[in-house]
Formats: C-alpha cells, structure tokens, sequence
C-alpha cells in the first residue's frame, strides 16, 4: 500500500514464438496487454488459435480490448452478477473481433482465440478464464496456488475460442478478496511439455529477466500483476 492506502502494482510480462513459428520466421500467436485507470488495474492474454488464418490479430485485439475495459469499467464490473459480468466481456471482445473481420473482409472464425485476465480493484481480484491456460496467484508468503486451470474439448488439443459460438457458457468467473493475493500471474498451455505440465519456476525466471531462453513446442506467453514492495 501507499500512503493514501491504494494498492499499485508491477507488471511484468514476457512472450517467445515456438520452435514451428521460428523456424518459419513467423511471429508469436500469442498476446498480452495491461491497462490502468486510477487505482483499477488489469491484465490480459490471449492465445491465437493455430487453426485460426489470423490468430495473433485476434488474439492482440482480444487481450488489448478487454485490459482495457476491464481498467475502466472495473467498478461496475465488481457489482455485477457473473452471467453479467460474461456476457459484458464476451460481447466487448466480439464486437471488436467483427468490427475487425468487416474491415479486413474476413470470418471471424478466422480471430479465434482464448483469453485470460484479470482486475484488481480496491476490495477485490476479480478474473476471467476462456479456453486453456492457466492462473495462479502468489500469497504474501510467496506461495504459489492455480486458480483456474485449461479446459479442453472433447479432446486434449481442443478448447474454446472467443470466435465460438455459443460460448458464453465457458467464460469462467472468479473473485477473491484483494487482503489474499500478492501477485497473479496469466500464463499460456504452451508452457506445458512432456515431462511437466509446467514449470512455474521457469515461468517466473522468465518474467523476473524479461526472456525466454529456450523455446518451447508452442508459442509461450506470461504476465503477471505483482504488488508493488515498500521501499
């Protein structure tokens, strides 16, 4: 806490293209964004869909357009009821996904991405969970906890995208009181391999040095809110 007693906090993030895209000398399909306003602050990811023709513009507009509403609309967002609270998000990122594929002459099934996030208020984290990835949280103790873990289809390559339709039922909405969480941290399924389903260690190395030294199958991508330490 400051002086006035609101909570600020660090950002930090970190992405790498997976071994198929640079081989290709393609970019990163995955996309991270935060925003703030007053003391509201939010983060965001997405993975673009591999299946998807424009994925990393549907996952940059995903992640940036719900950092974003979530920072503005943060109090309301913390009164509404969860069914609200999924159609609202769902429906910021979709119309912006069309307004997109209207201008580029595209489907939106050509977007279609999962999208993770989070807000913290002045009582409380509040986040959001669609398809696979994963949250976790960092307790003052620096203990680490999973929050929401991937959901898949009906098989394990598959989950759900925002360009799904329906999907709603799948938005995932979690909240807990601001006094339980140091840090959460959004992180992508391309962190998984075969022997670990992740490594959180790597993880926060990667977001500590601001790189990913090895690259992995997968695209990877992480971000994390952190409370920010007194001096």
């Amino acid at each position: 806490m400051n002086k006035e007693g609101v909570t600020q906090w660090e950002i930090a993030a970190v992405r790498r293209a997976g071994r198929y895209h640079e081989e290709r000398e393609e970019a990163c399909q995955d996309a991270i964004a935060f925003a703030c306003r007053g003391e509201n602050t939010a983060i965001a990811l997405a993975d673009g869909a591999g299946s998807c023709s424009r994925a990393e513009d549907g996952a940059r507009i995903a992640a940036e357009v719900t950092a974003q509403a979530l920072a503005q609309m943060a109090e309301e967002w913390q009164t509404m009821e969860d069914a609200d609270v999924r159609y609202h998000v769902l429906m910021t990122v979709r119309m912006a996904l069309d307004k997109y594929c209207w201008a580029e002459d595209i489907y939106l099934k050509d977007v279609g991405s999962t999208l993770l996030a989070a807000v913290a208020t002045s009582s409380q984290v509040m986040m959001i969970h669609l398809g696979d990835g994963w949250i976790a949280q960092t307790d003052e103790k620096q203990k680490h906890a999973i929050l929401s873990l991937p959901e898949n289809g009906r098989r394990s390559n598959q989950t759900y995208l925002t360009s799904m339709i329906p999907v709603i039922k799948h938005v995932r909405i979690q909240r807990i009181p601001l006094e339980q969480i140091d840090a959460v941290m959004l992180f992508s399924d391309g962190w998984e391999n075969a022997s670990v389903r992740y490594d959180l260690d790597e993880i926060e190395t990667a977001l500590r040095t601001g790189e990913v030294k090895i690259p992995h199958t997968d695209d990877v991508s992480a971000i994390r809110m952190a409370r920010k330490k007194a001096n």
